[in-house]
């Protein structure tokens, strides 16, 4: 009994310090991305095959979860100009979060488009959605919407902080409305002279 109960304290402690550990990583994130010290490497890609392989990633939570993931593409490529990995980055954190508030069987939505110079990624979900009262807060660092269930998946609470630095950064914003979360990227040139390069 005595080795079982040992067993539990101890894991429970392995959990806090991997949890505590991950906080600490992310305020550095947060610090050197407010002060503009995040090394960018902006180059010409195709958003969707992008997206596409972060859905394909996330596909283990997908099934756990008895969750669908639905994507609504353009017909043709949508080139954007941007750091490839820093917007992937974003999308793990907002598909994340679609995750963590999608109750099981429920849909996970990305729409893409273009409107004007901007790429456009909407990431929604078939959950309560985000309180109004909540929308002003939601970018502010260490706010939860819904503070049990984050710290209990182990949430910093500052995911959103940075990922909407990392859009600004790159000459993008994120927007918040109560059915998900907006993230806009500057087209490239091709996209903006709608020159697109055959799928071939």
């Amino acid at each position: 009994h005595y080795e079982m109960l040992a067993q539990v304290v101890l894991a429970a402690m392995q959990h806090e310090v991997r949890r505590l550990r991950r906080l600490v990583d992310d305020l550095q994130q947060l610090l050197r991305v407010e002060a503009g010290q995040v090394a960018l490497h902006i180059e010409m890609f195709d958003l969707i095959p992008l997206v596409r392989r972060i859905i394909t990633q996330l596909c283990p939570q997908l099934t756990a979860q008895s969750l669908a993931a639905i994507i609504e593409v353009p017909g043709q490529k949508l080139w954007v100009r941007a750091d490839a990995d820093r917007t992937a980055q974003i999308l793990v954190n907002l598909i994340g979060n679609a995750f963590r508030y999608t109750p099981d069987d429920g849909d996970i939505t990305v729409r893409i488009r273009r409107d004007a110079d901007q790429a456009i990624i909407v990431v929604e979900d078939t959950g309560v959605g985000i309180p109004a009262t909540t929308l002003p807060y939601l970018f502010e660092r260490f706010y939860r919407v819904d503070p049990s269930r984050s710290r209990a998946s182990g949430g910093s609470g500052i995911g959103l902080t940075i990922a909407r630095h990392l859009a600004w950064a790159m000459g993008g914003e994120m927007t918040a409305a109560s059915a998900g979360v907006t993230l806009s990227l500057p087209l490239s040139d091709a996209s903006a002279d709608i020159v697109y390069p055959s799928d071939a």
